[in-house]
C-alpha cells in the first residue's frame, strides 16, 4: 500500500493494519526458516508497509510505537 492510503485511515484502522502486518511479518520470517517461502521480497515489502503505518501514526496522531 502507498502512503496516500494510510493518510485517510482512522487511528483504529491504522492500529488494526499494524497488527495484521506484524503478524504477517512474523509468519513470513518463521516460514523462511522452514524453507517454505518462495518470494523472499515479501519480507522487505512487509517491513516497508509497517514503517509507512508507523510514520502515518506519528504524523497524524503524534503517537510513537
Amino acid at each position: 500500500m502507498k502512503h496516500e492510503t494510510f493518510k485517510n485511515m482512522s487511528q483504529q484502522d491504522l492500529h488494526t493494519e499494524l497488527l495484521q502486518a506484524t503478524e504477517k511479518l512474523r509468519s513470513l520470517q518463521f516460514n523462511l526458516k522452514l524453507g517454505k517461502v518462495q518470494d523472499t521480497t515479501a519480507i522487505g515489502k512487509t517491513k516497508r508497509m509497517i514503517a509507512r503505518i508507523l510514520t502515518a501514526l506519528q504524523i497524524h496522531y503524534g503517537e510513537k510505537a
